[in-house]
């Protein structure tokens, strides 16, 4: 089988300066999906004298963002769609990055050095990693884990920084603030009153360029880095503004403008779903920029609307100890091979194996479960090979 691959940066800049130009947001906000599907459309007719006989997208982090665009927009464009870990609520993303920012740094209190971070995923592996049959640096069970793993536990005595073998109640409030959703004062497009919890008790690394301060500056993290363009460019629409002091409730009218715009959250799929459309969406329990619960109540919104029928033209993986593209587990999927199986034979994916990219896990495989059920380990033969898994609820 022959393919043509086609893509775009939606003539964005990664400084965010464009949010600037009306045109641009909106190409950055979706309509750069259907402008680059015309335009690669029409010079695929032109050279091969004919069109393609079907047309796949996939896309990650805001590729998938955009594959959701194009499932909720641009439905008969595509015969299928794979979502990798979508950023698909644009302004609650943001404004949840600021809320963990400003817990962690607004005083430099709650920030956790890189000896914490390590400390708060070593307890939660110790109390978790072994709830779904094996210890593998993973934690699957995360009903189980919620309830059996407690942050007070690592509590300083009097509640204050005396060390890098607890922390503080800062430190803490800044940990729950990112395990606690964050609601808004009104709802956003399509009904979205929440975001997250991120997952923080649930083995994600709280390390690296996510809380770690960079640079001349201090306290920009990557968080810093991503929000603080869009309040400056998108919200703001202020070169000189910043995000610093920045409450979200005084541009409220902005920020329900920018989501209708940028957010891809609307369940209604009817035009993807009536033309045969095939979607699979994927998702990390451990990813700390898309936090696996947005991606879940998207496909929860989604099964509402449908009903049983969902099972028909969606379906909703979820990968323990996989990331933001990295994490404990690097799942390894050909996706594409799946989608087009069952595009042309109608055979969905059912527990299909995955690898672990990983250098030190290289070649471990693990079946990738359909959500709500994880991999739970049989105790029998190889626990580095999926074939000693078995997908379960509980």
């Amino acid at each position: 089988m022959n393919y043509v691959t086609f893509g775009s940066d939606a003539g964005t800049t990664v400084d965010g300066a464009f949010g600037l130009n009306a045109q641009a947001l909106a190409n950055y906000g979706g309509e750069s999906v259907k402008r680059t599907h015309d335009a690669a459309l029409y010079l695929i007719k032109t050279f091969y004298n004919t069109a393609p006989h079907r047309m796949y997208h996939i896309g990650g982090s805001k590729g998938g963002h955009e594959s959701l665009v194009a499932a909720q927009r641009y439905g008969n464009d595509y015969d299928g769609i794979v979502a990798y870990y979508p950023a698909n609520q644009n302004q609650a993303m943001v404004l949840s990055w600021l809320r963990m920012w400003n817990a962690a740094y607004s005083s430099r209190e709650g920030a956790l050095n890189p000896a914490k971070q390590a400390l708060v995923k070593t307890r939660v592996l110790e109390a978790c990693d072994g709830l779904d049959g094996v210890k593998d640096g993973i934690v699957s069970n995360n009903a189980a884990c919620e309830a059996k793993f407690s942050i007070a536990n690592l509590r300083c005595s009097g509640g204050g920084d005396t060390g890098d073998t607890c922390l503080s109640d800062a430190q803490i409030k800044t940990l729950m603030t990112a395990a606690t959703p964050m609601k808004f004062a009104l709802p956003l497009t399509n009904g979205v009153t929440s975001i997250g919890p991120y997952p923080v008790f649930q083995g994600a690394d709280v390390a690296g360029t996510l809380f770690d301060p960079v640079g001349t500056e201090g306290a920009r993290t990557a968080y810093f880095n991503s929000f603080n363009p869009v309040v400056k460019y998108f919200i703001e629409q202020n070169p000189n503004g910043t995000s610093v002091g920045f409450d979200y409730r005084t541009w409220q009218p902005r920020v329900m403008q920018l989501s209708r715009l940028l957010d891809a959250t609307d369940p209604n799929l009817d035009t993807f779903q009536k033309r045969g459309g095939k979607l699979l969406l994927v998702q990390g329990t451990t990813d700390m920029l898309v936090p696996p619960a947005q991606t879940t109540m998207y496909y929860k919104q989604v099964a509402a609307r449908y009903g049983e029928s969902v099972k028909s033209f969606v379906r909703y993986y979820v990968q323990p100890g996989f990331g933001h593209a990295n994490g404990t587990f690097a799942l390894q999927w050909d996706s594409l091979t799946a989608l087009d199986v069952w595009v042309e034979s109608g055979q969905a994916p059912i527990n299909p194996v995955v690898k672990d990219g990983n250098a030190a896990t290289k070649g471990r495989t693990r079946p990738l479960c359909e959500y709500p059920q994880f991999p739970k380990y049989t105790g029998i033969d190889d626990a580095d090979s999926a074939s000693s898994f078995v997908c379960v609820d509980d």
